[in-house]
């Protein structure tokens, strides 16, 4: 039975100056069924290490975004047992995998007007589609590709809101505009059905597409 080799992101904002990768190895990965219970073991075998106790929350392995109840057999044979475990954002980590999602949660704002508590909690499981995106380097007012995604899930729900909402996206300065392609095929299509809905209702000048970041 192969070894299961894990460079696991550590950092503990209360004392350490700069992240680590910390090694760890399991000769018997196959009693792991998900991430979620090999780090349940990570975490008994190391009382420092921590990450949110929830099966649903995404971490980044091998620069690829997965929930914690992904199976694990998958995604070790895919890399040859070896896997490095990030956070979703390394730049917001508080302790280890754990992050300081204020700036996720802020930007609920732009929708907070249209919705309810429980528009809310379903923006709150978009995190992953937020820190996916490599335009928060460049442009961190963006929006955000999980303000995208609930809005369209909010125009179906309040479809009287529609063109209030779009107004909303179609931002100059941080909105749907300046989103990035990703390899996330449901959140492309949602997004470009967005764009060309706003595109046709006049509520964007098509002539300033082409610009360069601020």
């Amino acid at each position: 039975m192969k070894k299961l080799e894990l460079r696991i992101f550590r950092f503990d904002k209360t004392k350490d100056y700069e992240a680590y990768y910390k090694p760890y190895i399991y000769d018997n990965y196959e009693n792991f069924a998900s991430f979620y219970d090999l780090l349940l073991q990570v975490q008994d075998d190391d009382i420092y290490f921590d990450f949110d106790k929830d099966e649903d929350a995404y971490i980044v392995v091998n620069k690829q975004i997965i929930p914690l109840f992904t199976p694990l057999e998958k995604i070790a044979k895919e890399f040859d047992f070896n896997l490095c475990i990030e956070p979703l954002s390394t730049k917001r980590a508080i302790k280890d995998l754990i992050i300081d999602k204020n700036d996720f949660l802020g930007k609920y704002k732009y929708l907070e007007k249209f919705g309810d508590e429980e528009d809310k909690k379903l923006y709150a499981k978009y995190d992953y589609l937020y820190y996916a995106s490599e335009i928060l380097d460049y442009l961190p007012e963006y929006m955000g590709d999980g303000v995208f995604y609930l809005a369209s899930k909010m125009i179906e729900k309040y479809p009287e809101k529609k063109i209030e909402i779009l107004k909303i996206l179609a931002d100059k300065e941080k909105g749907i505009f300046y989103h990035l392609e990703s390899k996330n095929e449901i959140l492309e299509t949602t997004i470009k059905n967005l764009q060309n809905e706003i595109l046709n209702l006049g509520l964007f000048d098509k002539n300033i597409l082409h610009f360069d970041l601020p």
